[in-house]
C-alpha cells in the first residue's frame, strides 16, 4: 500500500513541480536563471531514480519493522561507494556534466530498490 501511496504522490507533486520550477527556484528562491536550468535537468533526468527512492524507503521501513534494518543500511553503503565510481566516470571521464551526476544518481536509487526487494523475495515466509 505505501508503494501505491507513494507512486500516486509523487507522480502529482513532479508534475506539479516541474509545471511551477522556473517560478519556484527563480522567483521564491532568487535562483540565478542559468544555475535554475540545470537544477530542472538534473531533477526531470532524476525522475526514475526519485522514484525508486520513494519505493526502497517503502521496503526499508518494512525490514527496519522486521528487524532487518542492516539490509537497507548495508545496501546503502554498497551503493554510495558505487556512486563515487559512477560519478567520476561519467562527469570526469566522459564529460557528461548534469547528465552524468543524474545518471549516477539514479543506478544508486535503482540499485537501492533492487536489492533490497531481492533480499525480501527470497527472504519470504510463505
Amino acid at each position: 500500500m505505501a508503494r501505491l501511496v507513494n507512486t500516486l504522490v509523487m507522480i502529482f507533486m513532479t508534475v506539479l513541480l516541474f509545471l511551477f520550477a522556473d517560478e519556484i527556484l527563480i522567483t521564491f528562491f532568487k535562483q540565478n536563471a542559468f544555475v535554475s536550468e540545470i537544477a530542472i535537468q538534473y531533477c526531470i533526468i532524476c525522475t526514475p531514480g526519485i522514484w525508486a527512492m520513494t519505493q526502497f524507503d517503502a521496503t526499508k521501513r518494512f525490514l527496519s519493522a522486521q528487524k532487518h534494518g542492516s539490509i537497507p543500511f548495508l545496501t546503502q553503503l554498497m551503493t554510495c561507494i558505487l556512486q563515487l565510481g559512477c560519478a567520476y566516470v561519467f562527469i570526469v571521464r566522459f564529460q557528461w556534466g548534469v547528465l552524468g551526476a543524474a545518471l549516477a544518481t539514479n543506478i544508486v536509487y535503482i540499485g537501492n530498490m533492487i536489492i533490497t526487494d531481492f533480499w525480501v523475495s527470497l527472504h519470504a515466509e510463505g
